[in-house]
């Protein structure tokens, strides 16, 4: 977490939802890190939030809340992607299976986006 004023004008609460072993995760904290953004690191592999926190999180992506779930691991665990279709199917089931988690998400305010690559972040700083 950097600390210190931002660059992009006032504060506002970010968080990042991170896996360590992730190029796109890491490289969304160098780009927060080179603005000096202040933000709070979620290492979700370690300790997954509540299913409350990711329905909230998911309610805070625009669109689909299955773009959340990495696709490929579902057939792995026998799972079908048109059974989760509702935020809060989603927010089980990742809750359930962090590992599925599409990564890194970034949440600034009352918005979030899934930061793939990370670069899609530099657009989404300038507009939260």
């Amino acid at each position: 977490m950097t600390e210190g004023p931002s660059d992009i004008g006032e504060t506002v609460e970010t968080t990042v939802y991170f896996n360590p072993d992730c190029r796109q995760s890491c490289r969304l904290e160098e780009i927060l890190d080179e603005r000096r953004i202040p933000y709070t690191e979620v290492r979700y592999l370690h300790q997954m939030p509540s299913v409350d926190e990711l329905t909230h999180v998911l309610s805070l992506l625009s669109g689909d809340p299955i773009q959340a779930v990495r696709v490929d691991g579902l057939a792995a665990l026998g799972l079908r992607e048109e059974e989760y279709r509702t935020i809060e199917q989603v927010a089980g089931l990742l809750h359930a299976n962090p590992h599925l988690l599409e990564r890194p998400i970034l949440v600034r305010g009352n918005r979030a986006i899934i930061a793939r690559p990370a670069e899609m972040a530099l657009g989404f700083l300038t507009e939260t």
